[in-house]
């Protein structure tokens, strides 16, 4: 299980583009992901899936280098009301159900969890929360 960072993006993706009440998928690579405005509500719910920054595990003592990846995935999704309805609570209990049974993001890393989840932001009638995920994995240094 010693892979590279494409391949864990890659698995990642498959991974999210079968998770129930997600329409679309997309991979970013800039530090602002997507814009918006390019897609339509058929295409909502949307994970934004951005390129993360990768770091060393300094704590670890083997010489099998451990790498971290901080994965930001922000979830678009469309919400006619004034006051956010419940529905979003469905998105984040799917992709949370999704990302605890494919632990190890089909066999490429050591672990893969939920960090963290931000509040709902934007306006009628597009929404927005981003989902931290935490990755941890052993390094390929031949297939980098």
């Amino acid at each position: 299980m010693a892979l590279n960072r494409r391949d864990i993006l890659t698995q990642l993706d498959v991974i999210l583009k079968t998770i129930t009440g997600i329409t679309t998928v997309v991979r970013s690579y800039g530090e602002n992901g997507i814009d918006i405005t390019q897609y339509a509500d058929t295409d909502l719910p949307l994970i934004d899936l951005n390129e993360p920054g990768e770091s060393n595990d300094e704590e670890m003592t083997s010489r099998r280098s451990i790498q971290d990846l901080e994965i930001v995935l922000r979830v678009y999704f469309v919400d006619w009301n004034d006051k956010i309805q419940s529905t979003y609570e469905t998105y984040i209990k799917n992709i949370r159900d999704k990302i605890g049974s494919e632990f190890k993001v089909n066999n490429t890393v050591t672990a893969c969890w939920i960090t963290d989840i931000s509040k709902v932001e934007g306006e009628v009638p597009v929404w927005h929360l981003d989902m931290t995920l935490n990755v941890k994995y052993y390094l390929n240094q031949l297939s980098t």
